[in-house]
């Protein structure tokens, strides 16, 4: 199952509705295929530039390890571990990407920042909700 383009601009639409009216800061929403690669990526204005390769390394590394970041980063602290003996560069353990599962397969990641940690993975696991719920209709 590849990530279809036509739904990840959809659900971007719907989490862009969502962060410009929640009253918080604007983010950097990016999604990355299961190997890793880009596949979407929006920067809403005013957004912190710093969030732009975040959001994406967060995406990334949620794509290719089949797990949040924040689950990473606690696998990296409980095992004494780096981001460099799993995935290399362009990584993070920052909270705010969840991998994309659909039928039990990770399909590709989301990652967004420009928040706080937890309202960034909030946004994000709102990303994956809303694409699987295309995803199973269509």
């Amino acid at each position: 199952m590849d990530l279809s383009a036509v739904i990840i601009t959809e659900v971007s639409k719907i989490i862009q509705e969502k962060a410009t009216t929640d009253g918080l800061a604007p983010v950097c929403i990016a999604v990355f295929d299961r190997n890793g690669l880009q596949s979407f990526f929006l920067r809403m204005e005013n957004c912190v530039k710093l969030a732009i390769p975040l959001a994406s390394e967060k995406a990334r590394t949620a794509a290719l390890m089949g797990i949040s970041t924040k689950q990473m980063n606690k696998r990296l602290v409980d095992e004494v571990l780096s981001l460099a003996d799993f995935c290399g560069a362009a990584t993070t353990s920052l909270t705010g990407g969840m991998p994309i599962v659909f039928e039990g397969k990770v399909i590709g990641g989301v990652g967004v920042s420009g928040r706080k940690g937890e309202d960034d993975e909030k946004l994000a696991s709102l990303f994956c909700e809303e694409f699987i719920k295309i995803l199973e209709k269509s």
